[in-house]
């Protein structure tokens, strides 16, 4: 499977190489700007700001289809036992968040979304979102702000910290 996924994305120019894994769940925008940066590092084609804006944009988008697809989506999918148990995980894991979202609301899922770590970005928002009864436009506004932050965070920690390990050593 990774192969596969590696020889397809290898024919791309590198920014649609770093857009198309800042679609994908689990990597969103913290694994583009890792392609990104290792795409520079091998063939000195991705400066930091293309990285920046082809994993936001990436992110960004790839969340839209979530945000208006995931209620019929997991509707259709409760009916199936694989399909139940995704989204009864996925659901769960929102409803964990209980607190912070009924504390902050819309910022609280900025705030979610904004932590680089693994199952905390725009994919498990959007399941916020739903569960939350937050409306598409107030969702994607949360999503995009929480996006930039969270680029910015792996674009720094990457690129700038290479930059300080390399004026160390």
């Amino acid at each position: 499977m990774r192969e596969a996924i590696v020889e397809a994305l290898s024919g791309l120019p590198h920014p649609a190489t770093v857009f198309v894994v800042s679609l994908l769940p689990i990597f969103e925008c913290r694994g583009g700007v890792l392609t990104g940066f290792v795409l520079d590092q091998a063939y000195h084609t991705m400066p930091w700001a293309v990285t920046f804006v082809a994993s936001v944009v990436g992110n960004i988008v790839g969340v839209i289809p979530v945000l208006l697809l995931i209620e019929p989506v997991s509707r259709w999918a409760e009916n199936y036992g694989a399909g139940r148990r995704l989204f009864g995980w996925l659901f769960a894991r929102a409803r964990r968040r209980k607190d912070l979202i009924e504390k902050y609301g819309v910022f609280g899922l900025t705030v979610f979304v904004s932590i680089p770590l693994p199952v905390t970005g725009a994919w498990t928002g959007s399941a916020m979102a739903l569960v939350f009864g937050i409306p598409f436009h107030k969702a994607l506004l949360a999503m995009a702000l929480g996006v930039l932050v969270s680029a910015t965070i792996c674009t720094l920690a990457t690129y700038g910290g290479v930059g300080v390990l390399s004026a160390l050593l």
